[in-house]
């Protein structure tokens, strides 16, 4: 039984339904730039060892080596900024850092994946734009930190903690807008049954709540 409280769910995540998107032009990106997936991990997710690129459930085309488990696959670098459509929706948001290439990646989730609760030490909140499934938005749950103590600046699970019970609030991302959640707050993906979970990823160093305040006073998009 998930838990029932009465909570403000702009703690944990916020819906930018002016910020219009393109899934289609998205998509074409993807497809471009599929051939440079890598798996995306810490080791201690992986306590079988690595597994060939297309056996993966969980991968990554990104710029840099950020949580690149595989060494030999450091030429698989991709600069997401290069394309022009990526590059302007980025340039329309106000944060109080620039946002460069090591901020943008592309998250890649095959059937089977299963994302334990965590909480993110590399970024304080997180924007998403679903690329796939086609049908829905994807999707992401929050759970209660109440049973947890975690210090923050390091990379955490708590899938032995945390059980599907503890889910305070599962959301669905829109098709044709993005959506930033607080990455310090305990969260995780459920079993993907769809045939593949893509979405596009900007990492932010700015507190959530900054940029919820920034989006209430009409601060955070820039004009077109």
């Amino acid at each position: 039984m998930l838990i029932n409280i009465d909570m403000n769910t702009d703690d944990l995540v916020i819906d930018l339904k002016e910020f219009n998107y393109d899934r289609h032009v998205l998509r074409d990106i993807f497809d471009q730039a599929r051939p440079n997936g890598r798996i995306k991990a810490l080791k201690w997710r992986l306590p079988g060892g690595l597994v060939p690129v297309d056996q993966a459930v969980n991968l990554v085309i990104q710029h840099g080596e950020n949580m690149m488990v595989d060494p030999t696959k450091a030429h698989l670098s991709y600069d997401l900024l290069q394309h022009d459509y990526i590059r302007d929706m980025v340039k329309r948001l106000n944060f109080d850092h620039e946002i460069t290439s090591g901020n943008v990646d592309i998250i890649w989730n095959r059937k089977g994946f299963v994302f334990e609760p965590h909480v993110d030490h590399y970024a304080k909140a997180t924007m998403i734009w679903t690329i796939l499934p086609i049908e829905q938005g994807a999707k992401i749950s929050f759970y209660n930190k109440e049973k947890i103590q975690y210090e923050l600046g390091q990379a955490l699970g708590f899938r032995d903690i945390l059980k599907k019970e503890d889910i305070l609030h599962t959301h669905v991302y829109g098709v044709d807008y993005p959506s930033i959640f607080n990455s310090h707050w305990p969260h995780g993906v459920s079993l993907v049954n769809d045939k593949e979970r893509v979405c596009l990823r900007l990492r932010i160093d700015e507190p959530f709540e900054s940029i919820v305040k920034k989006y209430r006073t009409g601060n955070l998009i820039k004009p077109v």
